[in-house]
């Protein structure tokens, strides 16, 4: 008898660890028929692929509620609120309304409510934006000739007039897009060449961090630059 003992007593602590364990906290085939639902909603946007990603779990979100109050140490502070929900993580691949290719980590989002999960949203990560060609960054000439047009129109003093911009090195670029208007933000550090006096000719100096703009209303319209910060550093 004590020979069935032990393998009894194994499957039933199997069957215990097993039941024990956290089970998803909604089901894919939920999220993604929610998935689904939002892009029959949005017909500007057109669903390539979706791919679970882990399973859903509870995390905890922390609510900012503008009101406040005194701690202990008599210093004034925000209230803010807890609650649980549940979130499952999806890769999903889509076109836009620009016909641009992005890659995006959705978390999806559920708030219990009345003994249920409710979808509520989701926010995401981008991973990835395959832009079309008409939507692409101006090449680097292209680019230099739009940033010593608009610099010399908009910031150059006499002394600072950009004759040429010798080297270009792209640090950051974010792509955007919504309705009509499609938009790069981008950061740049530079090697400009600016106009010097009579006799002390031009002068070079490195340009670091300078943040642009560039924006179409329409894809047949040429890109206008401007920069989002009208003070630079230039070290000799």
């Amino acid at each position: 008898m004590k020979k069935f003992l032990i393998p009894i007593f194994l499957g039933v602590f199997a069957f215990s660890y097993s039941a024990l364990s956290a089970a998803p906290c909604v089901k894919w085939d939920q999220v993604k028929s929610d998935i689904q639902k939002y892009f029959a909603e949005n017909k500007n946007l057109k669903m390539i692929s979706l791919e679970k990603t882990g399973d859903a779990e509870f995390n905890t979100f922390t609510t900012r509620t503008g009101r406040y109050t005194t701690d202990k140490n008599g210093n004034t502070v925000e209230i803010e609120t807890q609650d649980e929900r549940c979130v499952q993580k999806a890769k999903v691949v889509f076109t836009d309304d620009a016909n641009n290719k992005k890659t995006q980590t959705w978390s999806v989002i559920y708030l219990p409510k009345n003994g249920k999960l409710v979808y509520t949203g989701f926010t995401t990560r981008e991973e990835e934006i395959e832009v079309s060609k008409d939507l692409d960054l101006p090449a680097d000439d292209e680019l230099k000739k739009l940033i010593i047009t608009e610099w010399n129109k908009n910031i150059s003093g006499d002394d600072i007039e950009l004759v040429d911009i010798k080297v270009i090195n792209i640090k950051l670029k974010y792509f955007s897009h919504a309705k009509n208007t499609s938009r790069w933000i981008v950061t740049v550090d530079m090697v400009v060449v600016r106009k010097g006096g009579v006799f002390s000719g031009n002068k070079e100096c490195n340009v670091s961090g300078a943040n642009l703009v560039l924006v179409k209303k329409q894809k047949s319209d040429p890109w206008e630059l401007s920069f989002s910060s009208m003070s630079f550093r230039c070290d000799r």
